[in-house]
């Protein structure tokens, strides 16, 4: 079941080289990865998009439990200004996630808005348009320009969210004057989602634009920290909601750290936390695949 747990995992598992057993090859990765943690966040969709052979594939290689959530391709999200999003997009993104979805393996979306997409009649027509897209599925929404929660704003953009079910992303990531992020708003907008991208702090007190980026990747979270964390986790998790915490920043081994001392953190307060599987499934998926002609890179067993 979905509802009810908290999924603990990182954005993409692609980037912590030291978290990987030496001469692992690469395709072997993801399995590894899903052993130990129940759910990623795929942010490579956000590049290109990818067609369901690909998430046939990913689906194959990860346990029965195990969760993609997906972060939606760039011109959804408005960054390609030359690019605006289409009827066309959507559906695409739909039939690309079948394979996982069939598996019970497909979580929902997450659309990150871009720093200069500010609060306006036609953003906020667009982000009521969501639901129109994508009917049934979850949908996380982080805003990254703070005009959406500015003044009078705020209610207005988390009332938009409460009226589309869906789910206020609320970030924890470098704090500073000089950067204008969007502040942590720890409210929950659908009942059945609650969506948290941890992305590190600024610990210098101010940074610059272009600091961000760095700040984010290479932060530590210390155990007070963490507890902060999880305390505000525990507090907004009801027991008929998912609650997926992703942590993001990707130096080194910081994220999968971080997740796993978030998942300890948890467990220690009885909350309804989720572990990685064992073994391989996908069944289905790998039946489909093998029926379209797509050759699936075997799944790490226990052991191996």
């Amino acid at each position: 079941m979905v509802s009810g747990a908290i999924w603990v995992g990182t954005a993409n598992w692609t980037d912590h080289e030291q978290f990987y057993p030496k001469g692992l090859p690469p395709a072997d990765r993801l399995a590894y990865y899903a052993e130990r943690f129940p759910v990623v966040e795929v942010n490579a969709s956000f590049y290109r998009p990818f067609p369901p052979a690909q998430y046939a594939r990913w689906a194959a290689r990860t346990p029965a439990g195990f969760g993609f959530l997906v972060k939606v391709y760039r011109s959804l999200s408005w960054h390609l200004k030359d690019e605006p999003p289409t009827a066309a997009h959507f559906d695409a993104h739909r039939r690309a996630v079948e394979p996982p979805q069939a598996d019970g393996k497909f979580l929902g979306f997450l659309f990150q808005f871009p720093p200069w997409h500010r609060q306006s009649d036609r953003n906020r027509a667009y982000v009521a348009a969501i639901r129109e897209g994508f009917p049934n599925e979850r949908v996380g929404v982080e805003f990254r320009h703070p005009s959406w929660f500015a003044g009078d704003a705020r209610e207005q953009t988390l009332e938009l969210l409460r009226s589309q079910r869906l789910a206020n992303a609320i970030p924890d990531e470098p704090r500073a004057d000089a950067t204008g992020l969007v502040p942590t708003i720890a409210e929950v907008t659908d009942p059945a989602t609650v969506y948290y991208r941890f992305q590190g702090r600024d610990t210098l007190g101010r940074a610059s634009y272009q600091q961000r980026h760095e700040l984010r990747e290479r932060h530590v979270y210390g155990d007070a920290e963490l507890r902060e964390l999880a305390d505000l986790i525990v507090r907004l998790h009801t027991g008929t909601a998912a609650s997926f915490v992703l942590f993001h920043n990707n130096a080194g081994n910081n994220a999968v750290t971080a997740a796993r001392r978030m998942i300890d953190e948890l467990a220690a307060r009885h909350a309804p936390v989720r572990r990685g599987g064992r073994g391989c499934s996908g069944a289905r998926t790998r039946a489909r695949a093998s029926a379209a002609g797509v050759a699936l890179a075997g799944c790490q067993r226990p052991g191996r």
